[in-house]
């Protein structure tokens, strides 16, 4: 009996993943990459709901005439700083309630989603094995906790600033537009970061102010960023943070007392130069 010979080899079907460096194995890649997706969400929900209360605030104290009293009695600057940091407090206790309850939550409710693999496995004397691991890196929290107060102090400043130009509340949606569409757009990109940690625009974009805090903390989520580059980007941050409120206390100054109709972006710019 002769055997059948075949001259083509046999093609099986099969689903690559990739796993990161950082990682043993692609279900610790996921996992990292689900954390990664929900702390920028909550990076991007905590900064919008923080800078537009601090506007939202600002513009209520100048058409109510309280800022006149204010200014009188303290230097705008200062308030201005006073401000955006008890927002910032407030900010970190919400995120903290948030990422508490998550801690809470996702691991019963991932827990009784494996119950059947996890009684599966005990039966081959092996439970560890379906046990899903929730451990989050403490570094990945510190690195939030410092880019979320970078970003928001960045856009926090900017938003007070353009809410001291209005003379009404209505007038907030005309400047707020504008305002929310960087942080929106560095919310895309980091999105893209997930995916792509190692590219060189993530790379690039890491380095530039108000869109760096989300992108080089999602690729520190899910990759292995230079201790450099986080260095040079905690830096570049820091020195956005002081020119935001250099200008942006600057123009608070004037535009707390400025009432009718909007400044110019020539009149802005000459406040920015006195």
């Amino acid at each position: 009996m002769q055997i059948a010979k075949y001259d083509s080899a046999v093609h099986v079907d099969r689903a690559v993943h990739p796993i990161d460096r950082r990682f043993a194995d692609s279900t610790s890649a996921g996992t990292a990459h689900g954390v990664a997706f929900g702390l920028i969400f909550i990076l991007y929900l905590a900064i919008i709901l923080a800078a537009q209360s601090v506007m939202a605030a600002v513009a209520e104290e100048k058409t109510s005439r309280i800022a006149e009293i204010l200014v009188a009695t303290i230097s705008p600057t200062n308030l201005l700083v006073g401000k955006t940091l008890a927002a910032a407090a407030i900010a970190m206790v919400q995120i903290a309630a948030w990422l508490t309850t998550a801690m809470v939550v996702i691991p019963r409710v991932a827990a009784k989603s494996h119950a059947s693999d996890f009684a599966a496995a005990s039966a081959s004397n092996n439970p560890a094995a379906a046990m899903p691991s929730f451990f989050v890196d403490p570094g990945v929290i510190v690195t939030f906790v410092v880019f979320f107060v970078l970003g928001y102090l960045q856009f926090a400043t900017i938003y007070a600033a353009a809410a001291s130009l209005i003379s009404r509340t209505e007038d907030l949606g005309s400047v707020t537009t504008p305002l929310v569409m960087p942080v929106v757009g560095a919310f895309f990109i980091a999105q893209y970061s997930l995916s792509q940690p190692d590219a060189p625009v993530s790379v690039a974009f890491s380095f530039v102010p108000f869109v760096s805090p989300f992108v080089i903390f999602t690729r520190i989520a899910v990759s292995a960023v230079p201790a450099w580059q986080i260095a040079l980007a905690i830096v570049i941050n820091a020195l956005a943070v002081a020119i935001a409120f250099y200008v942006s206390g600057k123009i608070y100054r004037v535009g707390m007392l400025l009432y009718g109709k909007m400044p110019s972006l020539k009149q802005i710019w000459a406040a920015i130069r006195t």
